[in-house]
C-alpha cells in the first residue's frame, strides 16, 4: 500500500511540474506575458513597473526560481493597482 502511495505521489509531482513548465512555455511563446496579463491601455511607466514587481525582468531561470508566495503576493498587489489606481 505504502509503495502504491509514494508511486501516485511521485507520478502527481510529475504532472505538476510537467504543467508548470508547458504552461510557462507557452506564454512566452506568444510574447510577452505582460501583455497577457495587463493588456495595451497601460503606460510604459507602469510597465517597467509591474514587469519588475512581477520578476520578469530577471534572467529565465531566476524568474522561474522566485517562490510562489512572492510571486502570489506580487500578482495581487499589481493587479489591485491596476484595477485601483491611485487618485493623482
Amino acid at each position: 500500500m505504502s509503495g502504491w502511495l509514494v508511486r501516485r505521489i511521485a507520478q502527481a509531482a510529475f504532472v505538476v511540474l510537467l504543467m508548470t513548465l508547458i504552461v510557462f512555455i507557452g506564454l512566452h511563446a506568444i510574447g510577452n506575458p505582460i501583455d497577457i496579463l495587463i493588456g495595451q491601455d497601460v503606460d510604459q511607466v507602469d510597465r517597467a513597473r509591474i514587469i519588475a514587481q512581477l520578476g520578469l525582468d530577471q534572467p529565465l531561470w531566476s524568474s522561474t526560481s522566485r517562490s510562489w508566495p512572492a510571486r502570489r503576493t506580487a500578482i495581487s498587489a499589481t493587479a489591485s493597482s491596476i484595477t485601483n489606481p491611485p487618485s493623482a
